[in-house]
């Protein structure tokens, strides 16, 4: 992408950009002086929030009037079919393509396609099944096949009614020179029994689905839904238990009204999910807008999973070379039971950057560093600290030097691709740590520090489609946990990381089969081990209590406190009938061993349909 500039782009234009830049470094550097009031100093904030606000208006409008197009694209849905069949390219091919780093989800749709086309082209999956999902990845996006040049692809040849259904993958389109737009209809309606429960278990969820592109530069989406649903029980007293937080969603209401077709007894909860995204250069693109992320290459992650709420964010991928380094600032809500009468709810915030690194075709490494903080510390400062803006800064120096004590976690993670039939995968999470009490082996409380490992092997014992993965997670008490407990690792009153917040061990295998191109089987087995905290106890499992708080100093051991075992499967068989359009048959089967409660057993059976919807999943 060279010779292009700016449409406008003359002394007045430059004076306005420089004019905020140079205003927002001298507010920060009279910060750092220490001399202000506390009067001063939210004057300060506010003009900072000023300069960054002109700041960002004169870039954007930069960014919009670039004459020639860079690549833009919206994101892969989280949990999306594709993340597997890049799992399978990428292990059968034994190269690791520059395209695409799937550590960090979601993935572009546009570096997904491109990969398809990459992966194609190398002949490495040749199955029935592999073939119809090939396709399905070129019809679900199919604006950004154009030109791709792959016989996989291919436009829809009887339309309905003329202007629905033009192409395979959406309701309603618009193709203007300057604008395009997809339409689709949301759907998921499942209804099932579960043992022990007299009411039946039901989920109704409607919404739509838009996404975009204006002047082939900024690219957005959007997805907003309606949901009432009566869950498992042991969803039900996850709710109750988060002050009525809906899992994986935000606030959550009872239904109450028996005139219902189902009756009272479900919750009811609205979500909505968009952003923008667009290029700065080639090989640097922005994000902004309220959705999930996820990071690693394995079933759960330790360091950032999208099992909880969504959140506003804004994200900066940049990938060249052998390298993709993203860089993460989010705003998060501090819902705990003493803040929930707040209005609104009192803010905190997430700083996280990641560098990956390939190496050789077959191994990918990546370090990262995250900073949880308040609104208000001990420091007396307020608002979000700028310093944490700095995309390439270590944050524990930040930290340091501010003297303030902010959450602070580093680590890595990494794959390696092996004998074209599996992959090694893994994380290492950092918290605190102290090597000589580590050496010790006394159980010191602050040596804090999460493991992953785990297997994928494709196309298990010669059979097509059969894929297999194995993984193992243990936590460490009072991990993610910090003696501010706003600044604990979590949002929305629900963990970042694992759902099980942390002193636990689990083990998870799943089972992939897909017999036919329309016909996938999946079964998910989980078996943990963790320690639970009641009444004022802090054994460590429990990420929003005090650390200060701790129980003992030494002999702490992953599983103390009240010990509980969970067992759980979850089988689901699944018929495309028509592009995104699936027919679920369900059973689960959940088990849990509670030293105070004794033994709570359930099993779930149940159908559904799902129309441009991915499976709700709570496991745990």
């Amino acid at each position: 992408m060279s010779n292009w500039k700016p449409m406008f782009y003359g002394a007045q234009h430059e004076n306005f950009v420089w004019t905020a830049l140079r205003g927002l470094f001298n507010t920060v550097a009279s910060q750092q002086n220490g001399t202000q009031t506390r009067a001063s100093k939210m004057m300060l904030t506010k003009r900072s929030l000023r300069y960054i606000t002109l700041f960002m208006l004169c870039t954007t409008f930069y960014l919009l009037s670039i004459e020639k197009v860079i690549a833009q694209s919206v994101y892969m849905p989280g949990g999306s079919r594709a993340q597997h069949l890049i799992d399978r390219v990428e292990i059968r091919s034994g190269n690791l393509d520059g395209r695409l780093h799937t550590a960090f989800k979601p993935y572009r749709a546009l570096d997904v396609l491109e990969y398809a086309r990459y992966a194609d082209s190398l002949g490495v999956l040749t199955s029935k099944a592999d073939e119809f999902n090939f396709r399905y990845l070129y019809n679900d996006h199919n604006e950004y096949a154009t030109g791709l040049d792959s016989g996989l692809f291919r436009s829809s040849e009887k339309p309905v009614l003329r202007y629905f259904y033009r192409e395979p993958a959406s309701l309603l389109q618009v193709d203007v020179p300057a604008f395009d737009l997809r339409i689709n209809p949301v759907l998921q309606l499942e209804l099932g029994m579960e043992s022990g429960q007299d009411d039946f278990r039901y989920l109704n969820s409607r919404g739509a689905e838009l996404r975009g592109r204006v002047d082939n530069k900024v690219a957005f989406y959007l997805v907003v839904t309606e949901n009432q649903g009566r869950f498992m029980q042991h969803v039900q007293d996850r709710w109750r238990a988060q002050n009525q937080v809906m899992p994986g969603e935000g606030r959550g209401k009872p239904i109450n009204d028996d005139t219902l077709l189902f009756g009272g007894g479900g919750i009811d909860y609205f979500a909505a999910r968009g952003y923008i995204e667009f290029p700065v250069t080639r090989h640097i693109q922005v994000q902004f807008g309220q959705d999930k992320n996820f990071i690693g290459d394995g079933f759960r992650s330790l360091v950032l999973s999208d099992a909880g709420k969504d959140y506003l964010f804004l994200k900066i991928k940049t990938r060249v070379w052998k390298f993709e380094y993203q860089n993460l600032f989010a705003e998060m809500a501090d819902y705990r039971e003493e803040n929930i009468r707040d209005s609104p709810i009192r803010k905190k915030y997430l700083a996280f950057h990641r560098l990956g690194l390939n190496i050789g075709k077959q191994a990918n490494i990546g370090l990262f560093e995250s900073v949880v903080f308040g609104p208000v510390d001990s420091t007396g400062r307020t608002g979000f600290d700028l310093y944490y803006l700095n995309p390439i800064i270590f944050y524990r120096a930040v930290e340091f030097n501010l003297g303030s004590l902010d959450n602070v976690m580093i680590g890595m993670d990494w794959k390696w691709n092996f004998l074209g039939a599996g992959q090694f995968y893994g994380q290492f999470l950092l918290d605190e740590f102290n090597f000589s009490k580590f050496r010790e082996g006394d159980g010191w409380w602050a040596n804090k520090f999460g493991l992953q490992a785990g297997l994928k092997y494709i196309d298990a014992f010669k059979v097509s489609n059969l894929d297999l993965q194995a993984e193992f997670n243990t936590v460490r008490p009072y991990t993610y946990g910090h003696f501010n407990p706003v600044s604990s690792y979590s949002h929305f009153a629900q963990p970042l990381a694992h759902p099980l917040g942390a002193n636990f061990r689990e083990g998870v295998g799943v089972i992939r089969y897909q017999p036919l191109g329309r016909l996938e089987l999946q079964a998910r087995i989980i078996a943990a081990a963790y320690g639970s905290d009641t009444g004022a106890s802090n054994w460590g499992g429990n990420i929003f209590l005090d650390n200060d708080d701790f129980e003992q100093e030494f002999g702490n051991q992953i599983g103390q406190g009240v010990p509980v075992n969970l067992f759980m499967v979850d089988a689901t068989a699944s018929w495309q009938l028509f592009h995104d359009f699936f027919i679920d048959l369900r059973l689960i089967r959940r088990q849990e061993d509670h030293a105070l409660k004794g033994q709570q057993a359930s099993t779930f059976f149940g159908g559904g349909i799902r129309w441009n919807a991915g499976a709700k999943s709570f496991d745990f």
